[in-house]
């Protein structure tokens, strides 16, 4: 209970500042912003790895290589995340559409002096800290206060959406939150969640500004459904590189557990001569 707490306060404290920042106008400087934002959720990873002494760096971090059908999995994962990504803003707009609400894009690019800062601050730098903070300190703390997966997946994914503050597309950031954590939990690697936020913030930062194109185009409609048979083609993909994955890890085990006993049973033979 200790580590939850834990986690909860350094969130709400990097919350505090980051809100704090933005509601006084301290500074319209958004690469500026995005600094102290790295800033922050670096500090905060390292308090938490602080507080979890016991637990090895590259462990805590999930700093771990990754196997090919691994990487498959996260590019699955990844489309997952774009697409539905889309998907829930779409319906989002359509909504607020429909009760004459005038909401802001998800991607601004105001306040950037170029495209390339923009996807510095959009993309990079968030892909990097966030995720190490999030997918890296945030789920080993709640995992070795042996809570339950659905939990811990879950609890990270609320503290995910609460961070990005209020916003229009909070379930978007939940879903993110839910799919880059269980990115992290099938692989063990930070690597791929960190991957996956980068291309999906940077996929949906040009679709953010390619969308309006692409309605006066007369496309809008075709975007949809071809971002639909995407989702269900990555979703139906993943499920069997999930077969073959735990398929995998299974006879990891067996080879594991079977190298074990011919261990035990020669120590057994030297002890008997």
């Amino acid at each position: 209970m200790k580590k939850v707490i834990a986690v909860s306060i350094t969130s709400a404290l990097i919350f505090a500042v980051l809100w704090g920042l933005k509601l006084f106008d301290v500074t319209d400087n958004l690469f500026l912003l995005a600094l102290i934002g790295s800033a922050l959720f670096l500090l905060g990873s390292l308090i938490l790895k602080i507080l979890a002494p016991r637990i090895r760096t590259p462990r805590f971090f999930s700093v771990k290589s990754m196997s090919f059908l691994e990487w498959q999995l996260t590019l699955c994962l990844c489309i997952l995340l774009i697409c539905g990504s889309f998907l829930i803003n779409y319906l989002i707009s359509t909504l607020y559409g429909l009760l004459s609400l005038d909401i802001p894009s998800a991607f601004s690019e105001g306040g950037y002096s170029s495209v390339g800062m923009a996807i510095l601050c959009i993309a990079v730098l968030p892909a990097l800290f966030e995720e190490l903070y999030f997918r890296g300190a945030v789920l080993s703390m709640l995992r070795s206060a042996k809570l339950k997966t659905v939990v811990v997946i879950g609890f990270s994914a609320v503290l995910f959406m609460l961070l990005h503050g209020p916003s229009w597309y909070f379930l978007t950031d939940l879903y993110a939150g839910i799919m880059l954590a269980l990115l992290v939990y099938f692989t063990g690697s930070i690597y791929a969640s960190v991957a996956a936020h980068f291309i999906s913030n940077f996929v949906s930062y040009f679709l953010s500004h390619f969308g309006v194109r692409l309605i006066d185009a007369g496309v809008g409609d075709l975007t949809v459904h071809v971002i639909v048979v995407c989702f269900v083609g990555a979703l139906c993909h993943l499920l069997h590189l999930l077969k073959k994955l735990i398929l995998k890890n299974e006879k990891e085990d067996r080879s594991r557990i079977n190298e074990n006993s011919r261990r035990w049973e020669e120590k057994v033979a030297k002890g008997e001569e």
